[in-house]
Parts: C-alpha cells; sequence; structure tokens
C-alpha cells in the first residue's frame, strides 16, 4: 500500500511539473534521476521475492566491482562481510556474478538441496590447463564424462579395498621419515612443514608409481627429507593456483596475462609435469607389458603394484573407444589417463601435509590436548616399535584431535569453485545461471551458533558426536558434500593420522630456545590452500 501510494505521488509529481513554467521543467530534469532511482527500487520491493538478487556489500567500483573488500585472506574478509550482510551474498568480480554461502543452511541448500543445480566448475586458467581442459575430476564441468570418471575412480582407485592394499607404502614412508628425524643430531629443530611435504609428496609418488621420486638434482635416489624435482613441480603448481588471472575475471583481457608473463610460467608448469607423467605411463606399460610375458598361464589375474598399474589396465590407444567396464567407464586414453593422475598429485599431498603442520601447531599451543594424545598413542602401542594402520582404530582422542584441526583449519577454506547451472533460488533470492559459487567453509565451521567457543582447540567436542567427514552434517564440511565432495579424502585421512601418530609416539616435542607456546602463530599465508604464514620449526627429542 505505501509503495502505491508513494508512486502515485511521483506520478503526479511528474505531471504537474510538466504543465507549467520552463522553471518547472528545469526542475523536473533535476528531479527526474531521483523519481527514476525511487520507481526502480519500489519495483524491487515490490517484487522482490524471486526476482531479488543476494544482497552486495558496500560499493561496487566500476570495472573491479567488489575486488577491493576482499583484503588480506579471503576467507576471512568474506566471513566479516557475511557478518554484517547475511549468510548469503552477492559479489561483482571483474565480469562475473559471485554468489557467497556462508552457513549451514545456505551450504545444505547448494551442496545437497539443489546439487544439481551446483554441482558445475568454472572454467579458470590454471584449473582449464592442469586438467587438460577439463578432462579430471576436481575442476572439470558436471557432464557424463564425469560422472563416469567418478564412478571409475571410487571402484577402482579410492575404494577401501584399493587403499589398503597400499598400506605397507604408507607405514614405510612414514617409518623412514621417523627414522630421519631421529638420526638429526641433538637439539636440532626440525621444519614440520618442509618434513610433511616430503613425506606426503613420497607416500603419493610410491601410491601412484611404485617407486621414489629422483633427488631435485636428477642424481640418485630420493630420500628423507630431500627435496625431489617432483616436488617442486607440485610447489609450483600450488603457487600459480593462487595467482591472480586477470583473465579469469575479465576474459578480454586475458592477454595482459600473457604480457605479464603468467601464461608462459602456467604453460612451462603444465609442460614440465606433463613430460613427468608422459614417461611414468611409458615405463609403466614396458613394466606391465614385461610381466605379462613373465607371467605364468595359470595366473588369471594381475596384480596391481600402484595406481597407475590400475590405471593402465583400462587404457587404450583410440580416443572414442567405447569398451565399458564393469562399473560402465569406457576406457581412459592417454590424456584422460593423464588428467585422473594429475588430480591424484594436486588433491593428495600439500594437503595433507598442511593438515599435518596444523595439528601440531595446535598441539604445541595446547599442552593438554598433546599429553592426552601422547598418553593415548603410547597406551595403545606400548611394546610396538613403530605404529601400522591397524592399530589406527584404537586411537579415538587422535582422530578427534585430526577432526579438530580440520574443522578449523580445512584445507580448501572455500572449497572449490562451483558454477550455477540454471537460474534457481536460495531463501527467495535468485541465483542467476553461470554464477560462480562460493561456499565458506572455513566460516561455517567456525560459527557460533552450530559450535561453542569456535575458536579454541577442543578436540572432545566430537566425543560421543555422529558428525562425519561424509557431508551430512553441513557445520562440519572439509572436504565439500553431494555431488563434489572429494573422492580422495579416505586416503588422506589415513596418512594424516598414521603420520601423527608415529610423530607423537616416537617423539616428545619442544620449541625452540626464545619461543613460547603462546606465541607459536596461527596467522595463514594468502592462497588457495591454508597453510601457516610462518613454517612451525620444532625441536625433537626421541621418547
Amino acid at each position: 500500500m505505501a509503495a502505491n501510494q508513494a508512486l502515485q505521488f511521483l506520478r503526479a509529481l511528474a505531471a504537474a511539473l510538466l504543465y507549467n513554467t520552463p522553471l518547472s521543467i528545469s526542475l523536473l530534469l533535476l528531479l527526474f534521476p531521483l523519481l527514476l532511482c525511487t520507481h526502480y527500487f519500489l519495483v524491487r520491493r515490490k517484487h522482490g521475492g524471486t526476482n531479488a538478487l543476494p544482497p552486495t556489500p558496500g560499493i561496487s567500483v566500476p570495472l573491479i566491482g567488489h575486488l577491493h573488500l576482499l583484503r588480506s585472506i579471503p576467507h576471512i574478509s568474506l566471513r566479516r562481510l557475511s557478518r554484517k550482510h547475511g549468510p548469503l551474498i552477492r559479489l561483482n568480480l571483474g565480469q562475473f556474478t559471485t554468489i557467497v554461502a556462508s552457513s549451514p543452511e545456505t551450504a545444505a541448500e547448494i551442496l545437497k538441496i539443489q546439487d544439481t543445480h551446483f554441482c558445475s566448475r568454472p572454467s579458470l586458467a590454471t584449473t582449464a590447463r592442469y586438467s587438460y581442459g577439463g578432462l579430471d575430476i576436481t575442476f572439470s564441468p558436471y557432464n557424463k564424462h564425469l560422472k563416469q570418471l567418478r564412478r571409475f575412480a571410487n571402484a577402482h582407485i579410492f575404494s577401501p579395498g584399493r587403499v589398503q592394499s597400499l598400506r605397507s607404502i604408507r607405514e614405510q614412508e612414514v617409518e623412514a621419515m621417523v627414522n630421519a628425524i631421529a638420526n638429526l643430531r641433538s637439539a636440532s629443530s626440525v621444519n614440520l612443514r618442509h618434513v610433511a611435504t616430503c613425506l606426503f609428496n613420497n607416500i603419493m609418488f610410491r601410491e601412484v608409481f611404485g617407486k621414489r621420486p629422483t633427488a631435485a638434482g636428477g642424481d640418485g635416489e630420493y630420500s628423507g627429507m630431500m627435496r625431489s624435482r617432483y616436488h617442486e613441480l607440485i610447489a609450483e603448481v600450488i603457487f600459480l593456483m593462487g595467482v591472480f588471472f586477470l583473465g579469469d575475471l575479465f576474459p578480454s583481457l586475458g592477454w595482459v596475462d600473457v604480457i605479464r608473463g603468467w601464461k608462459e610460467r602456467l604453460d612451462r608448469s603444465f609442460r614440465a609435469l606433463d613430460a613427468v607423467l608422459e614417461q611414468e605411463i611409458a615405463e609403466g606399460l614396458l613394466k606391465q607389458r614385461k610381466r605379462q610375458l613373465e607371467a605364468k598361464p595359470s595366473e588369471e589375474e594381475e596384480e596391481d603394484y600402484c595406481f597407475l598399474d590400475v590405471i593402465l589396465r583400462h587404457l587404450t590407444d583410440d580416443d572414442q573407444n567405447e569398451k565399458s567396464d564393469s562399473v560402465g567407464f569406457q576406457q581412459l586414453n592417454t590424456v584422460e589417463a593423464k588428467a585422473l593422475l594429475m588430480d591424484m598429485f594436486l588433491a593428495g599431498t600439500d594437503t595433507a601435509a598442511s593438515v599435518l603442520e596444523w595439528a601440531m601447531t595446535n598441539l604445541m599451543r595446547n599442552p593438554e590436548v598433546m599429553r592426552k594424545a601422547q598418553e593415548e598413542v603410547r597406551q595403545v602401542g606400548e611394546h610396538k616399535e613403530n605404529f601400522k594402520e591397524s592399530d589406527l582404530n584404537d586411537l579415538h582422542y587422535l582422530k578427534m584431535v585430526i577432526k579438530e584441526t580440520l574443522r578449523l583449519h580445512p584445507p580448501a577454506p572455500l572449497l572449490m569453485h562451483r558454477e550455477c547451472m540454471k537460474d534457481t533460488t536460495i531463501d527467495g533470492y535468485r541465483i542467476p545461471a553461470k554464477a560462480r559459487i562460493l561456499i565458506n567453509a572455513w566460516a561455517i565451521m567456525r560459527d557460533p551458533n552450530y559450535w561453542d567457543d569456535p575458536e579454541a582447540f577442543r578436540p572432545e567436542r566430537f566425543e560421543g558426536s555422529p558428525i562425519n567427514y561424509f557431508g551430512n552434517h553441513f557445520q562440519f564440511i572439509p572436504f565439500g558434500a553431494g555431488r563434489r565432495i572429494c573422492p580422495g579424502m579416505g586416503l588422506g585421512i589415513i596418512s594424516v593420522e598414521l603420520a601423527l601418530a608415529n610423530f607423537l609416539y616416537t617423539f616428545n616435542w619442544d620449541l625452540p630456545a626464545g619461543i613460547r607456546r603462546e606465541n607459536v602463530s596461527l596467522e595463514e599465508a594468502f592462497g588457495i590452500l591454508s597453510h601457516k604464514k610462518e613454517p612451525l620449526l620444532l625441536v625433537p627429542i626421541v621418547a
């Protein structure tokens, strides 16, 4: 009613002015912008329900939109904006509309209720390149190929049986790293980030290719805490994934990335990793053929020594091959195989290393939690030389420590970009097709409406709780949920559990001289993944 009366008044005022003097006409010209804006505002309010877009925070600056509001660490800036403007906000970032969800309710709407509308990915410079044009699992758009590839990976790569079959690799690499740390001279501090990165790089390389990578110089076998060439390549990828490519926000300005040198650096990084994959596939085919020739006729089934063996058994030279396996997936061509292998490297090394470093950081800041975790580990592992994966089921408190670490420090705080596939609505707000979607998992898992004392590190909060990693509880989504949930999370979690258990079992840990527990920094570095700004330095003492 009030809106109709206001509109009638404005229209009457305009009509009266039109029939009067030149002064009135001049006044009308001055008032016209106000009339137009008022009319637009009232119409938007009148039809607000399904036509209104989510609220925007502050002023959208020409060209850059709301980029100026994303200072410092993006997920922290976005939580600040959502607290002021609501759990669903709209940002204009370059030429694209971006919707940010920051509550369990809005996350559930996107990841579960309307998952079919929001399960695609936008094409970005880095993701398109490293996914071989969208042929992988992590970065590809949602299509038939993705659905088949996920079924293949779940059945042949990430199944519990396959993960279990490679447990000896994880146990051997953790034991080797523990021995390398123990052999350091007394009172030497270790860089936990370097230790964790080397460890999980070694584990992943052996799980994928069945061998360790070579040292960075190219001579000799990689061992212990030495950096490998593979390590350097992955570090470059992680860095480039966090680089701002102008063409991702302004497609017509992609040439600027060429001038700045980022395009060439991206291509160079991709070519180097692609060459590694090509070489390993070629060597794997030769080894596979040799095993076939040496196999006895009575041996009906091949033994898989690594993930590459599994993939090579489904490899075809024909890009259009229609032969399907038992899960309905067409056999992989070489490019698809490389895309899947690339996924394993990018998702399985740096993320696990980050979780382990954050776990140790929080344990050092909370001595009582450290005491409880070590007490449990040493009680369960009493009289054992080291921990095996078969012992992990008895470590209930350690599992809660890792859950609490993931609650406070999810590997990808904003999960992975999603893209809306068709016009839809959430909470009465219109979400246009092609809008980019960010889910602030970091903010959601610190929501005081769902977590008591959310900023505190308290593993006990998970005691007796049904909350798990599988995306069924939207206040806890460190690996996402729905159709795009991380398929390799089980593999990553068991690797982190094994490493942390052995680190706590074998060593007592101290801080370098002059560093107090409360001064151990929780400050984050800028990037697509969650990392400490400063590496954690600790002094290991053999228990």
